[in-house]
């Protein structure tokens, strides 16, 4: 939105340059799946995954947006220069995005095998200065994770839907992502496409 303060959805523009062209092969593809968030840096965060099921990260300065700057300058999140980060280049699914209480912005993501049957679930975010990735868990036949932190940032949670119709959970402590932790994810209850707020 030009506003700083939006009220409505007539306040946002109806199209804005999508960095697309920046991953291998996608040029001129539409997108699938996305996630947006706003960090404290009031830079746009944006997920998503292509039809050719890519999954990038990228970020641009929503100053430049609100200016009505014919092309926004995308930026891969870890170098700051044009583009994105490619975080799965094949049979990928974008997953949820959300800014914890210090401003800072995480990401989730699934990949599958050659078999499409078996998910693996990602979280990441720009951490310390450098691109930090964790792998959570697998699990059978599951829909993109959905993620939530606690209020103080300490914890976070993470769902996953199956095509089943059960939903799994996995939740535990920042300061144990990058460890020897084995994680896993436990079924929970049935339900499809959980939300976490």
């Amino acid at each position: 939105s030009r506003k700083p303060h939006p009220e409505s959805i007539s306040d946002f523009s109806t199209a804005t340059a999508l960095p697309t062209p920046a991953i291998p092969g996608a040029a001129g593809t539409s997108l699938f799946s996305s996630g947006l968030a706003v960090d404290a840096q009031d830079q746009l965060h944006l997920i998503y995954t292509t039809k050719q099921r890519q999954t990038a990260y990228s970020v641009v300065d929503t100053m430049g947006l609100r200016s009505g700057r014919s092309t926004p300058n995308w930026l891969n999140p870890v170098n700051g220069q044009e583009g994105v980060l490619v975080l799965a280049a094949v049979r990928s699914w974008a997953g949820d995005i959300c800014r914890t209480p210090d401003g800072r912005v995480w990401l989730t993501w699934a990949t599958s095998g050659a078999d499409e049957s078996d998910v693996t679930v990602h979280l990441g975010t720009l951490r310390d200065g450098a691109w930090q990735s964790f792998e959570l868990g697998r699990g059978a036949k599951f829909y993109p994770p959905s993620l939530l932190f606690s209020r103080d940032g300490t914890f976070f949670h993470v769902v996953c839907a199956d095509t089943l119709g059960g939903t799994h959970s996995l939740q535990g402590r920042v300061s144990e992502l990058g460890t020897e932790k084995q994680w896993r994810f436990d079924r929970s209850h049935s339900g499809h496409r959980p939300a976490l707020a």
